[in-house]
């Protein structure tokens, strides 16, 4: 694995037995750069139990080490605090239905195999950051205080499904691999996906949002998964009145219905895909989808009218137009009467507004720059294309920053 590594070369054995036989007398376990060799069995000790669970008075700490065994702590209650960072677990870990009563450290954690959490109480700070799983299961499990899993990653099927997170929750930067479940999960005061990657099936349907939810920057394999996601969000921020980032949410929940609608980043169960080597000609439904969804909407609606959140871009798209257009008719000398090219810019600025459209070109009164014959549909298109624009950055601006 890559974090043994990270791990000295010449590192000390300790026998698993050791290790249980100070849990078992309620000593301190502090060990550094250690292989634990054996299993990590709690229901071989004697423990004092209170409600068919196994109360560990000891404070645990054993870091940047490797657990060679299995580690089976299931249905315990720990009392003191627990430090297992930089460690490996090199097979089956489990802490199923397990209280934590004080802080927990898992920073840099190697869970080599499946891990069990299902059930789990953390009732004071539990960090888990830089961990590396393969297959872990945090179902139903309660997180009352701050929960950090930023930077993790999950090679494998990670299960937070019917999860309740009270308190401040960060997946930042977390690499979610072959799926991820949220499926009627609790999130409490504020939980943040910014960064995070989710491959395959995200899961949120059902989740249900007390707090802020964010997702700024993450990425999705799945437009379905983007979808649910950003539109949570998007009502979560709603609900608290934070407008600026509903609009995010909104804006990345209609990029992926686009996405899912046309034909390029579509799921398989959505849209059958195919190559463009093997489309046809006959095929209408699939040029239209890459026509209208994967081309003009990309364009148009998303990138340059941002589904109605970003007026800088129509601003932005309108100037580009002005110049642009300025640049044709001074190059093909499109216009009497002009001296130089900011004659040009200022006859382009006012085409491409209704108002000035009908002064220099339709007026037969006007006075002011005639174009050649040859660029009158030019200046139609111009006209069409910038009084389109100005009209949507009104409405744009008005509508984000005039409420």
């Amino acid at each position: 694995m890559e974090d043994e590594k990270k791990i000295p070369e010449s590192l000390r054995e300790v026998p698993a037995s050791e290790i249980l036989a100070k849990i078992e007398k309620g000593k301190p376990v502090d060990y550094e750069n250690i292989i634990a060799k054996g299993d990590f069995l709690i229901k071989n000790l004697n423990l004092p139990m209170d409600n068919e669970k196994f109360i560990i008075h000891s404070a645990i700490i054993i870091k940047d080490s490797i657990i060679e065994g299995v580690f089976i702590f299931n249905n315990a209650i720990f009392e003191d605090y627990i430090n297992f960072s930089g460690t490996v677990f090199s097979r089956f870990a489990n802490f199923e239905g397990s209280e934590f009563d004080t802080s927990i450290d898992f920073t840099r954690s190697n869970f080599g195999e499946v891990v069990f959490f299902r059930e789990a109480h953390f009732d004071d700070a539990t960090i888990f950051d830089d961990t590396k799983f393969d297959w872990a299961d945090f179902s139903g499990s309660k997180f009352r205080e701050f929960i950090s899993f930023q930077g993790c990653k999950f090679s494998g099927f990670a299960n937070f499904g019917l999860s309740v997170f009270s308190n401040i929750a960060s997946f930042k930067k977390v690499r979610f691999g072959v799926e991820s479940h949220f499926r009627r999960s609790k999130f409490g005061t504020y939980v943040d996906f910014s960064e995070a990657f989710f491959a395959r099936t995200a899961e949120f349907r059902e989740s249900k949002i007390r707090g802020e939810l964010t997702f700024r920057n993450a990425n999705f394999d799945s437009p379905l998964s983007q979808e649910i996601a950003c539109r949570k969000a998007k009502n979560a921020y709603e609900k608290n009145g934070n407008k600026g980032e509903a609009e995010y949410h909104f804006y990345r929940e209609m990029e992926a219905i686009r996405k899912r609608r046309g034909f390029f980043f579509s799921e398989p169960d959505y849209f059958p895909k195919e190559t463009i080597k093997s489309l046809r000609v006959e095929n209408w439904e699939i040029i239209k989808r890459i026509l209208w969804y994967d081309a003009l909407e990309y364009f148009l609606i998303q990138l340059i009218f941002g589904y109605g959140v970003h007026p800088k871009r129509l601003m932005i798209a309108w100037g580009a137009i002005v110049i642009a257009f300025s640049l044709l008719y001074w190059i093909g000398n499109g216009m009497s009467d002009a001296v130089g090219w900011f004659d040009y810019l200022k006859f382009s600025f006012a085409t491409a507004m209704a108002p000035g459209y009908i002064a220099t070109i339709i007026s037969p009164g006007s006075t002011g720059y005639r174009l050649i014959p040859e660029y009158q549909a030019a200046a139609m298109a111009e006209s069409i294309f910038g009084t389109f624009l100005w009209a949507g950055f009104i409405a744009t601006f008005a509508r984000k920053y005039m409420r």
